[in-house]
């Protein structure tokens, strides 16, 4: 996740030059100019946009195992078809969060371009967390 950092906050770690590099992240370019693009023109092929809760609800959505990858049941001692789902119980008090930036074929690798929007002051996760309640909220600094 980048993070946006307010000038003042980035003067104390950085030159003035130095912060001018790093304030405005490749990605926020990239949101900035699509922004602009959408206002400007009805394009078709616009990059596509998500945001962080659009990415973990797909991440904890059942799948269904194909034949290809059937699960081995100790019960019954067969391979059977079954659904996966990955939930999340609890979470650490420093959370990093890493998005999948290619997709692999079995012939080809391509970048994915999709822009992931996230919001930088209360990032909410009590939705998707199936463990105890505590607070999942977290500050980007």
């Amino acid at each position: 996740i980048a993070i946006s950092w307010d000038s003042a906050i980035a003067s104390i770690f950085y030159s003035k030059n130095d912060a001018e590099k790093v304030m405005i992240h490749l990605t926020e370019q990239n949101q900035r100019a699509l922004d602009a693009q959408r206002g400007s023109s009805s394009s078709s092929s616009a990059t596509p946009h998500f945001s962080l809760s659009n990415c973990i609800e797909a991440f904890s959505r059942v799948e269904r195992l194909g034949e290809d990858d059937q699960w081995y049941c100790p019960t019954c001692k067969e391979h059977v078809c079954a659904d996966k789902s990955l939930e999340i119980w609890s979470l650490p008090e420093i959370l990093i969060i890493h998005l999948k930036r290619f997709i692999a074929t079995r012939y080809t690798r391509e970048k994915i371009s999709a822009i992931v929007s996230f919001p930088v002051d209360d990032l909410d996760f009590s939705p998707f967390v199936k463990g105890p309640s505590i607070d999942n909220h977290y500050e980007l600094f």
